[in-house]
């Protein structure tokens, strides 16, 4: 049997005003910059994803290059708990990300 892959993609839009002050405790997930070292374990996701949300992958070598181009551009962003993969956020090279450390 295969397996089951839940996808949940959404926008988000907030303002300096709009965003809650930080948790007092550290939170137990880490958000970090992806690395080309990541590219192999984010790659399937990445087709999974590109499979639920779009019209269709490319081809294999087009989609590589994509990811590649998208990790090396300082777009894609992994959250990991127990260094264990848990979701990815990746933005247009067109859009600014940004990300401000809290609290310390």
């Amino acid at each position: 049997m295969g397996r089951v892959v839940v996808f949940d993609a959404r926008a988000s839009y907030a303002t300096r005003e709009t965003v809650p002050p930080p948790p007092p405790t550290k939170p137990d997930y880490e958000i970090v910059l992806a690395t080309g070292e990541d590219f192999d374990q984010l790659f399937p996701i990445y087709l999974d994803f590109t499979k639920q949300a779009g019209p269709g992958t490319r081809a294999l070598d087009v989609e590589e290059a994509h990811l590649r181009f998208v990790i090396a551009q300082g777009t894609t962003w992994l959250c990991r708990i127990d260094n264990a993969l848990v979701g990815t956020s990746m933005s247009s090279p067109n859009i600014v990300a940004r990300a401000s450390p809290r609290g310390s």
